[in-house]
């Protein structure tokens, strides 16, 4: 959290407080279309002759269509699978890919325009997200449990991983958001720039303050490693995610 107090749980740096702030820079980077919320109403931006290219309505209509899509699950678990879960807690992985994390609502504003320092005000539409397509499980807060495996804050992952986006000395350059596992058996490659190309790989990448959880599975005899990997190879992503928003016959 930064010296606003603001969350910001999205982005490789937590650097996006909500899934609209994330889409608005995805949409210029990855597919170069100026939103009218980043340039404003009539420009031209990037010169292409094209102005209002993503208006307000289409990047709302992307934001509830993002919040609404079919969560990950875990599969259920083998016998070998619920040792390597027990394997994952034991040697500290959990302490920062947090199973679950616990909400006290369950409806979900989507707001417009965002004051991230005011986080209830202008909203445009509410999600239940004990309801179908998400469905979490409800708590007795009131709000739902999420499988996240992640515990959304940064941390500093060491001199191998870290960029320098931020300055040859700053301390963001080694720093990153918990990576979420839910999904993570079919979200390969991985780490934030895909460099490794398996679980394994990805594990023995981290340091910095992962380096002693790094360390206890380095030590792991083949065994237990290969029974943690089961279970991690448990956490799916749907196969249709957006299903209900499909025809008969459609994938």
């Amino acid at each position: 959290i930064d010296a606003d107090l603001v969350v910001r749980p999205f982005g490789r740096k937590g650097e996006f407080a909500t899934t609209r702030d994330f889409d608005v820079g995805a949409m210029q980077f990855h597919f170069g279309m100026q939103p009218v919320e980043a340039v404003g109403q009539g420009v031209d931006a990037d010169g292409d002759g094209v102005a209002d290219e993503i208006l307000v309505g289409e990047l709302s209509a992307l934001q509830i269509f993002v919040a609404t899509i079919e969560r990950p699950s875990m599969a259920p678990l083998g016998s070998a699978a619920q040792r390597g879960f027990a394997t994952f807690n034991e040697i500290g992985c959990a302490s920062c890919h947090r199973p679950i994390l616990e909400t006290r609502d369950a409806i979900l504003p989507l707001r417009y325009p965002m004051v991230p320092t005011e986080p209830r005000v202008n909203v445009y539409y509410t999600i239940d997200l004990s309801k179908s397509p998400v469905k979490f499980d409800r708590n007795a807060a009131g709000g739902v449990t999420v499988p996240l495996f992640a515990d959304l804050k940064r941390h500093d992952m060491g001199d191998a991983l870290a960029e320098s986006f931020s300055g040859a000395n700053s301390d963001r350059n080694r720093q990153f958001t918990t990576a979420r596992l839910w999904g993570v058996a079919d979200t390969a490659p991985y780490l934030h720039d895909g460099r490794a190309t398996t679980l394994t790989e990805a594990i023995l990448l981290h340091g910095g303050e992962a380096q002693p959880v790094r360390d206890r599975f380095a030590a792991l005899d083949d065994n237990n490693r290969l029974e943690m990997l089961e279970f991690l190879r448990s956490l799916r992503t749907p196969v249709s995610p957006v299903k209900d928003l499909l025809g008969s016959g459609q994938q």
